[in-house]
């Protein structure tokens, strides 16, 4: 059997929002970043070696501010399938965004329908209840952004209209 690497799952979503935050950041103001695996570096007896934070401290995957309210939200991507269910591995990502929207934060799962080109947002809120929601079809998520003629979901717009 062979071990599939997990390191390099949803990159072509995170590319696509990495360049959508450039453009928010240079057009409009609005920081928002990516934190990636965050760590620390330690000692090791063959020189310094990375080590990722327990899931349960790791930050969402992305973060910021728009209009003086935090924002935080974590991304997954659905690439041959129509359906995507948050299951007992996110539970630790849901626990945090509800912490975050308990805090007056604006706290969501953006979930990449690859075949739908389409985004689907869901928000969390301070008290939902676990197991939040089920992706199945578009009346599922809250609000939907769609890719543009540039190739990129502007999910800021979706955000400003529906939740701020």
């Amino acid at each position: 059997m062979t071990e599939v690497s997990h390191a390099h799952r949803g990159m072509s979503l995170e590319a696509a929002l990495d360049f959508v935050h450039e453009l928010y950041w240079n057009r409009q103001k609005i920081l928002v970043r990516h934190y990636g695996v965050t760590g620390k570096w330690i000692r090791g007896r063959k020189g310094p070696r990375f080590v990722a934070f327990k899931k349960a401290l790791q930050p969402p995957d992305y973060d910021g501010c728009i209009e003086g309210r935090k924002i935080c939200f974590d991304a997954k991507s659905v690439k041959n399938k129509t359906r995507w269910r948050l299951d007992a591995r996110y539970e630790h990502q849901w626990q945090r965004l509800r912490d975050w929207s308990a805090a007056k934060a604006i706290a969501f799962f953006a979930v990449e329908s690859a075949l739908r080109q389409t985004l689907y947002l869901y928000r969390i809120w301070p008290y939902s209840p676990w197991p939040a929601f089920k992706f199945v079809d578009a009346p599922c998520a809250e609000i939907l952004a769609v890719k543009d003629e540039g190739g990129f979901y502007d999910w800021l717009a979706a955000i400003e209209e529906d939740w701020l």
